[in-house]
């Protein structure tokens, strides 16, 4: 194996783009304000930026869960990747790929959101556990460059096969950056990706690469996407669900302006959004109450679903989530100011002073699909994918409502379709009138995953078939 230190430089792979951000982002400082728990991370003007360390760091990740490893040479990726093998100087081999930071290209917006924990058994928020933070708002540019370095020593074929499963992966939005992905953040797209091919054997090459210089000459125009690693066949179950709105929906967000109402549904870029956030916790919520119901031991059963942290984790105890919630648009929905007050409960008169305004989303006449949930669980077992369609029965019939004011009836959905995709076939429902449900695909499949987990609750895993699942990590 020849060191990449005593290979010489052959030439260089320059590959550059765009990064859309699709949803929010958190790439924290590591510091608080006296305004938020979290601050964004930004450069010496003021600006947000994505670290080539997290990016480099997430692909690396996404590469070496998802990608065939099997198809090439290891020494090719240990000198694409960097490799670190006996602690000895001939074995150590700095990486051929490295990427500068992102930087914004057009106007990006930071704005601020607050979190609550809510204690499941009483279904209020715990006191002291609000939280804020910062987060780049949807619709940020950041221009993207990365160099490859090529050696004598180095297979360019091999490389251009895992360049393009990266750019492949980019493209379809299945690398997540920064903090909380598992909650619907961090989702980027490349866009207009270039590979300039710069080699050294020719003198203009060498002075062109120098001077950044893309002109046509040394440019690469189409990245072979046909021709990349394969991808491992992921064991992931996929729910994309579509719901109306029986009354009115609001996630609260809380502006300073004195003449707004107090309290405003949750807008991201402009638009009316359900936060990956509040989903996720009412799923978890009803997954552990499912649970206690049928005799089992919920919050023990999800911790390893969910994931978990608790302050009380010992080392090695803890787990980071396999349930993925999207942050999604509501659609077909008016906003509309109410106006309440506060009763006293033993004189039946308003209480002086509590008046407050809320402005709720409200479904529009006519229209049937408003609110979309989409959900994954990754490297599933089959009773947790049992109880996920338990959960979504209770989202179809109306029992599970989302977001804020439950008490007076908001945030009640009606199940319109539903795409459920796992072991290459997908099933669809569809609601039809009179509460009647049409299923197009196997429905005895989904029979029997919610008898997996009506036997896993009963200690029966052996009959179904219990799953080992392989350690298997994501973003």
């Amino acid at each position: 194996m020849k060191s990449n230190f005593t290979s010489n430089v052959t030439g260089k792979l320059i590959l550059t783009g765009k990064l859309v951000l699709e949803t929010p982002l958190i790439i924290g400082a590591g510091e608080k304000s006296d305004d938020v728990g979290i601050v964004i991370l930004k450069d010496e003007t003021g600006s947000p930026y994505i670290p080539a360390t997290s990016l480099a760091g997430a692909l690396r990740h996404y590469f070496f869960c998802r990608a065939r490893l099997d198809q090439v040479p290891p020494e090719q990726l240990q000198y694409f990747w960097g490799a670190d093998l006996k602690k000895e100087k001939e074995h150590i081999y700095q990486s051929a790929f490295s990427i500068n930071d992102l930087h914004p290209e057009n106007e990006v917006r930071i704005k601020i959101r607050d979190g609550l924990k809510i204690d499941n058994r009483l279904g209020i928020a715990e006191p002291g556990k609000k939280f804020d933070y910062e987060l780049v708002e949807p619709g940020a540019v950041f221009g993207f460059e990365a160099e490859i370095t090529l050696r004598e020593a180095y297979d360019k074929k091999v490389f251009l096969q895992v360049i393009g499963f990266l750019v492949k992966a980019l493209k379809e939005r299945k690398v997540a950056l920064g903090a909380m992905t598992t909650k619907g953040f961090g989702r980027c797209r490349l866009r207009n990706p270039i590979l300039h091919d710069y080699d050294f054997s020719q003198k203009k090459a060498v002075i062109a690469w120098l001077n950044k210089d893309f002109k046509p000459g040394f440019l690469q125009k189409d990245i072979d996407l046909n021709n990349v690693l394969a991808e491992q066949e992921p064991r992931d179950f996929y729910l994309n669900a579509v719901f109306a709105l029986q009354s009115s929906l609001v996630v609260r967000s809380y502006s300073g302006d004195p003449q707004a109402p107090d309290a405003v549904h949750l807008t991201s870029n402009g638009k009316d959004v359900l936060p990956g956030t509040s989903v996720k916790g009412a799923l978890r919520s009803r997954a552990e109450r499912i649970i206690n119901t049928l005799g089992g031991q919920g919050e023990e059963m999800i911790k390893r679903l969910f994931g978990w942290a608790g302050e009380e984790a010992k080392s090695g105890e803890k787990y980071k989530s396999r349930v993925v919630v999207e942050e999604t648009i509501i659609k077909n929905v008016t906003a509309a100011i109410q106006s309440r007050i506060k009763v006293d409960r033993f004189t039946g008169g308003v209480i002086k002073g509590a008046l407050f305004d809320t402005m709720p989303l409200w479904a529009m006449v006519g229209e049937q699909e408003m609110v979309e949930v989409k959900v994954t669980i990754r490297n599933y077992q089959d009773w947790e994918a049992g109880l996920l369609l338990l959960i979504l029965k209770d989202l179809w019939t109306g029992d599970l409502p989302i977001g804020g004011e439950k008490n007076i009836g908001r945030g009640v959905l009606k199940g319109r379709r539903a795409e459920i995709f796992f072991g290459g076939q997908p099933v669809i429902i569809t609601s039809l009138t009179g509460n009647q449900l049409q299923i197009a695909g196997n429905k005895g499949k989904l029979e029997k995953l919610v008898a997996a987990f009506v036997a896993n609750i009963r200690g029966e895993e052996a009959a179904y078939g219990k799953e080992q699942m392989a350690p298997v990590n994501y973003n």
